[in-house]
């Protein structure tokens, strides 16, 4: 077969648009991907607002604790407005979600049951008997 009549088929132009299009949305992807990891860095950083903060007085301090007015070393994680993170309230949540994808589960599995028996009674009703007709007209000669 020649290179031109290949290029023919409206199948290899199909396949050649497939392949243009998820390279298209992988770059998108990846560039989306890279400006949320370049944007992320920025957004952690604290900007000061307001004026700068009263310096504490350099008195002495019992050892280990730190200066009235100095920020500690490390913050504890800020909690997220209107987010529940208590125990009971993710157990409850997630108990649900497994009952929701259990349910699920099972009427996938119903469906596909239901498709095999079809494709089962299908084959046994229609395309069993009619192979069978053509073997015995085929013996018959």
């Amino acid at each position: 077969m020649s290179f031109p009549l290949l290029l023919r088929r409206p199948v290899v132009w199909l396949v050649i648009c497939e392949v243009l299009l998820i390279a298209g949305l992988g770059v998108a992807a990846w560039h989306i991907w890279v400006g949320r990891q370049t944007a992320a860095p920025a957004a952690a950083a604290p900007s000061p607002v307001g004026p700068a903060p009263r310096r504490a007085p350099l008195g002495p301090t019992p050892f280990g604790a730190p200066r009235p007015g100095t920020p500690s070393a490390t913050p504890g994680p800020a909690q997220a407005p209107g987010l529940r993170t208590d125990p009971a309230f993710l157990a409850r949540q997630m108990n649900e979600l497994n009952r929701v994808e259990a349910t699920f589960e099972n009427l996938e599995w119903r469906v596909t049951r239901a498709v095999v028996d079809a494709i089962q009674y299908y084959v046994d009703s229609v395309v069993l008997p009619s192979i069978e007709r053509t073997e015995r007209a085929k013996a018959a000669r």
